[in-house]
């Protein structure tokens, strides 16, 4: 099932109001970190076991604070995001010669 939803739009807030549970998710939204970092602390409770939630076309200025977590409250990164996912990143800068051809990917492991 593939559904479009924009953060800042009703159909949103639908998702979280609901008890829908996904496989993965992929935040191909507004490619700005605030939107991106939003996005995963609001929905993340969404996903399955297993589940995969990407963050694709991260900007080259946000990249290190995914790398390094940074960019998400630090109680968020020690209770949640710690204790429930795997994160890995898929880098084709190289290969693409495309400057936000970076992504993370947290796999829900509870």
């Amino acid at each position: 099932m593939f559904i479009r939803c924009d953060i800042r739009k009703t159909s949103f807030k639908f998702f979280l109001t609901n008890n829908i549970k996904f496989d993965l998710i992929i935040d191909d939204g507004s490619h700005m970190e605030k939107d991106q970092v939003k996005s995963f602390m609001l929905l993340h409770s969404k996903l399955n076991k297993d589940g995969l939630y990407i963050i694709e076309d991260i900007l080259p200025q946000f990249q290190e604070g995914f790398k390094t977590l940074r960019n998400f409250p630090k109680d968020f990164v020690d209770n949640i995001i710690n204790k429930n996912f795997k994160i890995t990143y898929h880098d084709t800068r190289e290969i693409s010669g495309i400057p936000n051809d970076f992504c993370v990917c947290f796999k829900k492991i509870k």
